[in-house]
């Protein structure tokens, strides 16, 4: 799934998810602290600074608002979801395309 157009600046509308293993069943985010990280297909990577939502726990969706500093500057690349769960148990998420346009 590529999540484009998105330009520099763009700050709305949130991005909705739904997170699923590789059975397509939902993954079950209750208690989780979520993270994104921003994957330029050239330069450095940088973890985003936006705002998530978790809007059912139990089927996996949720929304991610990003930031100013999310979508700064154009590239093109990959975001890739983490989910903190206690005890430091942490699952990784797939790559996703992703692109900002100038």
């Amino acid at each position: 799934m590529a999540l484009s157009p998105i330009y520099v600046g763009d700050l709305r509308p949130a991005m909705s998810f739904t997170w699923v293993d590789d059975n397509g069943t939902p993954v079950n985010l209750t208690g989780a602290t979520l993270g994104v990280s921003f994957r330029p297909s050239s330069g450095s990577a940088f973890a985003g600074t936006g705002t998530f939502t978790i809007v059912n726990a139990n089927t996996g969706q949720f929304t991610y608002q990003q930031s100013a500093a999310d979508v700064a500057a154009a590239f093109s690349g990959t975001l890739r979801f983490t989910a903190t769960y206690a005890g430091s148990s942490l699952l990784t998420g797939d790559a996703i395309p992703f692109a900002i346009s100038a």
